[in-house]
């Protein structure tokens, strides 16, 4: 998605004054077409558009209907922020795992070296319980 056709679509949505919201089909249609948008969690950091569904979920003077099409798609979004900082989070793991493989190798020699003692430490103990 590109994150300007968002933010045009939602310019639609603005109350056009204090508490004076444009026609019931409009906020309707442009909150179908924001649900049908491919959206990647990039693009939803735009606080406006969250500003805006915001106003929509809270307002008294939207109808419920639109409220629903609003709280819909406000959690749709927030459901793929979360996943995008899952991502992030999983992604640093494996950076972190990649990170100890390779300091492993580096020290494969000394982890060798203690393993070898491990097994002989393991050998002593053995032959003394005989």
């Amino acid at each position: 998605m590109d994150q300007s056709g968002a933010t045009f679509l939602i310019q639609w949505l603005e109350p056009l004054s204090e508490k004076v919201y444009p026609n019931v089909n409009l906020q309707q249609g442009v909150l179908e077409c924001l649900d049908k948008l491919n959206v990647q969690p990039p693009d939803i950091e735009d606080k406006v558009i969250y500003k805006v569904l915001s106003e929509y979920v809270q307002a008294r003077e939207i109808s419920q209907p639109i409220r629903r099409l609003a709280l819909a798609l406000k959690d749709k979004w927030e459901h793929l922020k979360a996943q995008r900082a899952t991502y992030f989070e999983d992604e640093m793991a494996a950076a972190e795992d990649e990170d100890n493989e390779e300091i492993m190798e580096r020290n494969s020699d000394k982890y060798e070296q203690y393993r070898m003692l491990q097994e002989k430490i393991e050998q002593f103990k053995r032959m003394r319980m005989m």
